[in-house]
């Protein structure tokens, strides 16, 4: 179902008002591929945004990721592998946290019909493993978006609609961020204690369909920005 909604927001784009090129990538369940092309795409691209979807068929709402977990890697992806003692980068911190205010665009991304809420307990799975790379390739200019499966009363162009509202909102974010300093987003190491309370207590990600997307700003009107 990954690949209907995502088909809709290829479609809707990310508005006219908004000077960016989009493009769409799928990753398989697979940690060490996913660990090459993260880097790759970090490295070859240099996108301003990245934003990763998965799927968890247990949502009820859409749910923004604020930080990625070096640790609890222990469920194997489709090829039966799961990291070295769990661990994503050894000498990496244990939490990562985005650049973007999660919480800021929940509130901020209003589509009818559709919940969107603010998460800090990604799943320890294929989908948090991806989200932590990212972040740290990327300097905290990364998100990951947990969305339902598609339903009757979420059909792939609503979700595909909210997709747009919401990265249209991260963009802003990071905008806001870049005229606050010199670089466009940071990470920011937290520590795990910090991140306790705000948890859901639960691994909500059992499953991951991973679609992940970038969006990048162009440098100046009708020019394309590195990519």
């Amino acid at each position: 179902s990954t690949c209907f909604f995502l088909q809709e927001l290829s479609k809707l784009g990310l508005g006219r008002d908004m000077e960016v090129e989009l493009r769409i990538l799928q990753l398989p369940v697979d940690y060490r591929e996913v660990k090459q092309r993260v880097t790759r795409i970090w490295e070859d691209l240099q996108p301003q945004l990245v934003v990763h979807v998965g799927v968890d068929p247990t949502a009820k709402a859409i749910f923004l990721e604020q930080c990625g977990k070096n640790w609890g890697y222990r469920d194997a992806d489709i090829r039966g592998f799961h990291p070295e003692r769990g661990v994503c980068l050894p000498d990496g911190p244990e939490v990562i946290a985005s650049g973007v205010s999660m919480r800021a665009v929940s509130r901020r991304a209003v589509v009818e019909g559709v919940e969107v809420a603010f998460s800090r307990d990604a799943g320890r799975y294929v989908c948090d493993y991806t989200y932590y790379l990212s972040l740290h390739h990327g300097n905290g200019c990364a998100a990951l978006v947990h969305v339902p499966p598609l339903s009757p009363s979420l059909p792939a162009s609503l979700l595909g609609k909210a997709l747009q509202v919401i990265i249209q909102e991260m963009l802003e974010e990071t905008e806001k961020a870049r005229f606050l300093g010199p670089q466009t987003c940071s990470a920011s190491p937290v520590w795990w204690d910090d991140l306790r309370l705000a948890d859901h207590g639960k691994c909500r990600c059992s499953c991951y369909s991973g679609a992940p997307l970038w969006a990048s700003k162009l440098v100046h009107p009708g020019a394309v920005g590195n990519f």
